[in-house]
């Protein structure tokens, strides 16, 4: 008798993983908000997928709370629609993303590229989700604000002659 608690003890119970996308371990503040309740809780994303993320907080929505939820990962914000999957009372909740904006997506995608440990695409430093200076993604009004900020920078003397040829340059290609 005692040795088959004993092993019914020992014996995790097998849990079917349904993901169909690879999770990766990450750290960074988040904003979780239930859209019809409007309450907001503040906690840590652990780990990342292109489908959803865990959130450690001490006081988790309940399973199929809706959310707008904010990821902050230095400068940079993912923003997204979700819902809760499963909740813990004093860990967490696991969260599936619904609804996401192309440039908030292409960031996730950016992030999860990192976390692979694969090639990704260049940000802007100011957080913004669209590759940096890509002919096929600034536009020509973009473009020009660019280069009208080079050569005011280079008159004011914070750019060097060559410095802004460069960036000008580049901005050509």
């Amino acid at each position: 008798m005692i040795e088959l608690e004993k092993n019914a003890i020992e014996t995790p119970a097998e849990v079917k993983e349904h993901r169909q996308n690879p999770r990766y371990h990450f750290s960074c503040d988040a904003e979780v908000i239930d859209i019809q309740g409007n309450t907001r809780i503040s906690g840590r994303v652990t780990d990342i997928a292109r489908r959803g993320c865990y959130v450690d907080c001490i006081s988790p929505f309940p399973p199929g709370t809706l959310l707008a939820v904010k990821i902050r990962r230095g400068i940079q914000t993912f923003e997204t629609q979700g819902s809760v999957v499963y909740s813990t009372v004093g860990l967490g909740m696991g969260l599936c993303f619904t609804v996401t904006e192309q440039p908030h997506a292409l960031l996730l995608e950016a992030w999860l590229s990192e976390l692979s440990g694969a090639k990704q695409p260049e940000l802007e430093s100011v957080g913004s989700a669209a590759p940096a200076a890509s002919s096929d993604v600034v536009d020509v009004h973009s473009r020009n604000i660019l280069k009208e900020l080079i050569r005011v920078l280079h008159r004011k003397g914070a750019l060097g002659e060559s410095e802004s040829s460069a960036l000008l340059e580049k901005l050509r290609k």
